[in-house]
Protein backbone atom coordinates (compact mmCIF):
# COMPACT_ATOMS: atom_id res chain seq x y z
CA UNK A 1 0.00 0.00 0.00
CA UNK A 2 3.06 2.16 0.15
CA UNK A 3 3.18 4.95 2.35
CA UNK A 4 -0.39 6.24 2.47
CA UNK A 5 -1.02 8.18 4.76
CA UNK A 6 -4.77 7.73 6.61
CA UNK A 7 -6.63 10.82 7.13
CA UNK A 8 -9.10 11.44 10.36
CA UNK A 9 -12.07 12.65 8.39
CA UNK A 10 -14.27 13.49 11.58
CA UNK A 11 -11.27 15.50 12.85
CA UNK A 12 -11.01 17.49 9.40
CA UNK A 13 -15.25 17.38 9.35
CA UNK A 14 -14.54 19.28 13.39
CA UNK A 15 -11.84 21.75 11.62
CA UNK A 16 -13.84 23.14 9.40
CA UNK A 17 -16.70 23.13 11.90
CA UNK A 18 -14.84 25.74 14.02
CA UNK A 19 -12.81 27.56 10.91
CA UNK A 20 -16.57 28.42 10.15
CA UNK A 21 -17.23 29.38 13.51
CA UNK A 22 -14.11 31.74 13.85
CA UNK A 23 -15.32 33.24 10.74
CA UNK A 24 -18.63 33.82 11.81
CA UNK A 25 -16.89 35.12 14.78
CA UNK A 26 -14.11 37.58 13.59
CA UNK A 27 -16.98 39.15 11.09
CA UNK A 28 -19.59 39.30 14.21
CA UNK A 29 -21.74 37.68 11.99
CA UNK A 30 -25.03 36.48 12.47
CA UNK A 31 -24.33 32.55 11.72
CA UNK A 32 -22.04 32.65 14.86
CA UNK A 33 -25.16 31.33 17.08
CA UNK A 34 -26.23 28.79 15.11
CA UNK A 35 -21.98 27.34 14.66
CA UNK A 36 -21.82 27.42 18.09
CA UNK A 37 -24.91 25.09 18.29
CA UNK A 38 -24.02 22.88 16.39
CA UNK A 39 -20.40 23.18 18.13
CA UNK A 40 -22.01 21.58 20.79
CA UNK A 41 -24.71 19.73 19.73
CA UNK A 42 -21.65 17.85 17.87
CA UNK A 43 -18.97 17.31 21.22
CA UNK A 44 -22.98 15.95 23.28
CA UNK A 45 -22.43 13.15 21.12
CA UNK A 46 -18.88 12.15 22.05
CA UNK A 47 -19.36 8.13 24.05
CA UNK A 48 -18.66 8.84 27.67
CA UNK A 49 -17.20 5.51 28.12
CA UNK A 50 -14.23 5.93 26.20
CA UNK A 51 -11.15 6.99 28.05
CA UNK A 52 -9.61 9.40 25.36
CA UNK A 53 -13.11 11.37 25.66
CA UNK A 54 -13.03 11.66 29.51
CA UNK A 55 -9.59 12.55 29.75
CA UNK A 56 -10.94 15.56 27.82
CA UNK A 57 -13.60 16.04 30.64
CA UNK A 58 -11.75 19.61 31.81
CA UNK A 59 -11.96 20.98 28.17
CA UNK A 60 -15.62 20.16 27.66
CA UNK A 61 -17.04 21.04 30.70
CA UNK A 62 -15.18 24.62 30.06
CA UNK A 63 -16.63 24.71 26.01
CA UNK A 64 -20.42 24.23 27.65
CA UNK A 65 -19.59 26.77 30.53
CA UNK A 66 -21.60 30.18 29.99
CA UNK A 67 -18.46 32.15 31.00
CA UNK A 68 -16.43 30.51 28.05
CA UNK A 69 -18.68 31.97 25.70
CA UNK A 70 -19.16 35.05 27.40
CA UNK A 71 -15.62 36.46 26.92
CA UNK A 72 -14.86 33.62 23.48
CA UNK A 73 -11.62 35.14 21.74
CA UNK A 74 -10.37 32.92 18.84
CA UNK A 75 -7.46 31.85 20.76
CA UNK A 76 -9.85 30.07 22.58
CA UNK A 77 -11.52 28.60 19.41
CA UNK A 78 -7.92 27.11 18.55
CA UNK A 79 -7.59 25.67 21.89
CA UNK A 80 -10.88 23.86 21.55
CA UNK A 81 -10.15 22.88 17.74
CA UNK A 82 -6.71 21.48 19.26
CA UNK A 83 -8.04 19.65 22.01
CA UNK A 84 -11.08 18.31 21.00
CA UNK A 85 -10.42 17.54 16.90
CA UNK A 86 -8.78 13.72 17.84
CA UNK A 87 -11.66 12.58 19.57
CA UNK A 88 -14.50 13.54 17.36
CA UNK A 89 -14.41 10.07 15.68
CA UNK A 90 -15.68 8.94 19.23
CA UNK A 91 -19.01 10.55 18.44
CA UNK A 92 -21.95 8.02 18.84
CA UNK A 93 -23.80 8.21 15.15
CA UNK A 94 -27.41 8.97 14.55
CA UNK A 95 -29.56 7.78 11.67
CA UNK A 96 -29.71 11.38 9.83
CA UNK A 97 -28.88 11.95 6.55
CA UNK A 98 -26.47 15.44 6.15
CA UNK A 99 -29.21 17.05 5.01
CA UNK A 100 -31.58 16.78 7.89
CA UNK A 101 -34.27 15.16 5.98
CA UNK A 102 -34.17 11.16 4.98
CA UNK A 103 -34.57 9.69 1.40
CA UNK A 104 -36.36 6.94 0.11
CA UNK A 105 -35.67 5.13 -2.93
CA UNK A 106 -39.17 5.10 -5.11
CA UNK A 107 -38.85 3.28 -8.69
CA UNK A 108 -40.39 5.82 -10.91
CA UNK A 109 -41.01 3.28 -14.45
CA UNK A 110 -37.68 2.41 -15.07
CA UNK A 111 -36.20 5.20 -13.34
CA UNK A 112 -35.06 4.72 -9.99
CA UNK A 113 -35.20 8.59 -7.68
CA UNK A 114 -35.39 9.68 -4.29
CA UNK A 115 -38.36 10.85 -2.55
CA UNK A 116 -37.87 13.32 0.33
CA UNK A 117 -40.03 11.93 3.08
CA UNK A 118 -40.91 13.53 6.79
CA UNK A 119 -38.93 12.69 9.79
CA UNK A 120 -39.27 13.33 13.85
CA UNK A 121 -36.34 15.47 14.90
CA UNK A 122 -35.17 14.11 17.98
CA UNK A 123 -32.39 16.86 18.39
CA UNK A 124 -31.40 20.36 18.39
CA UNK A 125 -28.51 19.04 15.54
CA UNK A 126 -31.18 17.34 13.18
CA UNK A 127 -33.24 20.37 13.76
CA UNK A 128 -30.46 22.60 12.61
CA UNK A 129 -30.11 20.51 9.70
CA UNK A 130 -33.51 20.76 8.80
CA UNK A 131 -33.78 24.03 9.16
CA UNK A 132 -30.81 24.82 6.65
CA UNK A 133 -32.57 23.03 4.22
CA UNK A 134 -36.41 24.85 4.61
CA UNK A 135 -34.01 28.29 5.05
CA UNK A 136 -32.41 27.48 1.19
CA UNK A 137 -35.92 26.70 -0.18
CA UNK A 138 -37.30 29.48 1.16
CA UNK A 139 -35.21 31.92 0.31
CA UNK A 140 -35.52 30.89 -3.05
CA UNK A 141 -39.11 31.90 -3.15
CA UNK A 142 -39.27 35.00 -1.19
CA UNK A 143 -39.14 36.94 -4.38
CA UNK A 144 -42.18 35.89 -5.93
CA UNK A 145 -44.21 34.55 -3.05
CA UNK A 146 -46.02 37.69 -1.48
CA UNK A 147 -47.44 35.88 1.89
CA UNK A 148 -43.33 35.24 2.87
CA UNK A 149 -43.07 39.06 2.05
CA UNK A 150 -45.55 39.94 3.82
CA UNK A 151 -43.61 38.09 7.22
CA UNK A 152 -40.19 39.36 6.32
CA UNK A 153 -42.57 42.98 6.48
CA UNK A 154 -43.67 41.71 10.10
CA UNK A 155 -47.37 42.25 8.62
CA UNK A 156 -50.06 39.71 10.00
CA UNK A 157 -50.97 36.97 7.88
CA UNK A 158 -53.90 34.97 7.81
CA UNK A 159 -54.53 30.93 8.45
CA UNK A 160 -55.09 29.79 4.87
CA UNK A 161 -52.10 31.43 3.56
CA UNK A 162 -50.03 30.03 5.96
CA UNK A 163 -51.81 26.72 4.73
CA UNK A 164 -51.29 27.68 1.13
CA UNK A 165 -47.12 27.91 1.90
CA UNK A 166 -47.02 24.88 3.50
CA UNK A 167 -48.69 23.15 0.63
CA UNK A 168 -46.60 24.89 -2.03
CA UNK A 169 -43.77 23.86 -0.47
CA UNK A 170 -44.62 20.31 0.36
CA UNK A 171 -46.06 20.13 -3.32
CA UNK A 172 -42.02 21.15 -4.76
CA UNK A 173 -40.01 19.54 -1.84
CA UNK A 174 -42.30 16.40 -1.00
CA UNK A 175 -41.80 15.52 3.01
CA UNK A 176 -40.64 18.72 3.69
CA UNK A 177 -43.07 20.07 5.88
CA UNK A 178 -42.60 23.63 7.86
CA UNK A 179 -45.19 21.88 10.92
CA UNK A 180 -42.35 19.57 11.96
CA UNK A 181 -39.80 22.51 12.59
CA UNK A 182 -42.68 24.20 14.52
CA UNK A 183 -43.71 21.11 16.46
CA UNK A 184 -39.94 20.90 17.42
CA UNK A 185 -40.14 24.30 18.88
CA UNK A 186 -43.03 23.75 20.59
CA UNK A 187 -44.87 26.11 18.94
CA UNK A 188 -48.50 25.90 17.83
CA UNK A 189 -50.04 26.90 14.45
CA UNK A 190 -50.75 30.28 15.81
CA UNK A 191 -46.75 30.35 16.30
CA UNK A 192 -45.62 28.92 12.37
CA UNK A 193 -45.51 32.98 11.29
CA UNK A 194 -42.81 33.90 13.64
CA UNK A 195 -40.92 30.58 12.51
CA UNK A 196 -41.26 31.50 9.00
CA UNK A 197 -40.28 34.79 10.23
CA UNK A 198 -36.63 33.50 12.54
CA UNK A 199 -35.64 31.35 8.65
CA UNK A 200 -35.97 34.48 6.41
CA UNK A 201 -35.67 36.89 8.67
CA UNK A 202 -37.00 40.46 8.23
CA UNK A 203 -36.85 43.75 6.01
CA UNK A 204 -34.62 46.15 7.70
CA UNK A 205 -36.85 48.92 6.62
CA UNK A 206 -39.25 47.39 9.17
CA UNK A 207 -37.00 47.06 11.96
CA UNK A 208 -36.09 49.76 11.67
CA UNK A 209 -39.55 52.11 11.44
CA UNK A 210 -40.11 49.54 14.49
CA UNK A 211 -37.76 50.85 16.99
CA UNK A 212 -38.51 55.18 15.93
CA UNK A 213 -40.59 55.25 18.78
CA UNK A 214 -37.86 54.53 21.21
CA UNK A 215 -35.32 56.28 19.01
CA UNK A 216 -38.06 59.41 19.50
CA UNK A 217 -38.52 58.93 23.08
CA UNK A 218 -34.12 59.11 23.23
CA UNK A 219 -32.52 61.78 21.52
CA UNK A 220 -29.65 62.02 23.17
CA UNK A 221 -28.19 58.57 22.73
CA UNK A 222 -24.53 57.99 23.31
CA UNK A 223 -22.30 56.63 20.83
CA UNK A 224 -22.08 52.66 22.65
CA UNK A 225 -25.80 53.26 23.17
CA UNK A 226 -25.90 53.76 19.31
CA UNK A 227 -23.60 50.95 18.17
CA UNK A 228 -25.77 48.39 20.63
CA UNK A 229 -28.88 49.08 18.97
CA UNK A 230 -27.47 48.86 15.50
CA UNK A 231 -26.19 45.79 16.19
CA UNK A 232 -29.23 44.83 18.10
CA UNK A 233 -31.49 46.10 14.48
CA UNK A 234 -29.50 43.49 12.37
CA UNK A 235 -29.52 40.45 14.59
CA UNK A 236 -33.12 40.95 14.02
CA UNK A 237 -33.22 41.76 10.97
CA UNK A 238 -30.79 38.08 10.21
CA UNK A 239 -32.93 36.06 12.67
CA UNK A 240 -36.51 37.90 13.22
CA UNK A 241 -36.43 37.11 16.78
CA UNK A 242 -33.97 37.41 20.17
CA UNK A 243 -33.95 36.17 23.82
CA UNK A 244 -33.49 38.46 26.66
CA UNK A 245 -30.39 36.13 27.08
CA UNK A 246 -28.72 36.98 23.57
CA UNK A 247 -28.15 40.79 25.01
CA UNK A 248 -25.51 39.34 27.41
CA UNK A 249 -23.76 37.53 25.02
CA UNK A 250 -21.74 37.98 21.73
CA UNK A 251 -22.25 40.66 19.67
CA UNK A 252 -23.61 42.53 21.93
CA UNK A 253 -20.57 42.06 24.43
CA UNK A 254 -18.58 43.30 22.16
CA UNK A 255 -19.64 46.90 22.99
CA UNK A 256 -19.94 45.78 26.59
CA UNK A 257 -18.59 43.01 28.74
CA UNK A 258 -21.91 43.52 30.87
CA UNK A 259 -24.01 43.22 27.36
CA UNK A 260 -27.26 45.24 27.84
CA UNK A 261 -26.51 46.34 31.81
CA UNK A 262 -23.10 47.59 30.36
CA UNK A 263 -24.70 50.49 28.02
CA UNK A 264 -28.21 51.29 29.02
CA UNK A 265 -29.67 52.66 32.02
CA UNK A 266 -32.56 50.58 34.28
CA UNK A 267 -35.02 52.71 32.85
CA UNK A 268 -33.92 52.59 29.36
CA UNK A 269 -33.82 48.91 29.31
CA UNK A 270 -37.62 48.37 30.63
CA UNK A 271 -38.30 51.38 27.55
CA UNK A 272 -36.28 48.84 25.10
CA UNK A 273 -37.62 45.45 26.69
CA UNK A 274 -41.05 47.01 25.45
CA UNK A 275 -40.33 47.24 22.07
CA UNK A 276 -38.58 43.99 21.74
CA UNK A 277 -41.44 42.38 22.70
CA UNK A 278 -42.93 41.64 19.50
CA UNK A 279 -39.90 40.23 18.51
CA UNK A 280 -38.57 38.10 21.84
CA UNK A 281 -38.85 34.64 22.22
CA UNK A 282 -38.54 32.27 25.64
CA UNK A 283 -35.35 29.96 26.24
CA UNK A 284 -36.59 26.45 26.29
CA UNK A 285 -34.92 23.28 25.65
CA UNK A 286 -36.00 23.23 21.76
CA UNK A 287 -35.62 26.94 21.31
CA UNK A 288 -34.61 27.90 18.04
CA UNK A 289 -31.12 27.71 17.44
CA UNK A 290 -30.17 31.07 16.21
CA UNK A 291 -29.17 32.94 14.02
CA UNK A 292 -30.29 32.14 9.95
CA UNK A 293 -27.49 29.76 8.35
CA UNK A 294 -25.43 31.73 6.48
Amino acid sequence: MGNRVLRDKDAIAFDRLVADLEVCFTESASCFDDLKQLLLDEVSKLAVNIQAVRQKDAVIDRLRSAAFWQGVSLEDLEWVRNELRGIMKYRQRAGVSSSGIDTTRVRDGAEIREQERPQYLGSQSEALQYRRRLKTILSDMIANNPVLQKIRRNESVQPEELDQLTSSILTQHPGVDLGILNDFYGRTASGLQATIRELIGMDPAAVEAHFTRFLHAHPRLTHLQVQFLNLLKGYISDNGSITIDKLYEQPFTSVSNEGLDGVFSESDIEDLIEVLKPFVRPESAHSPAMPNDQ
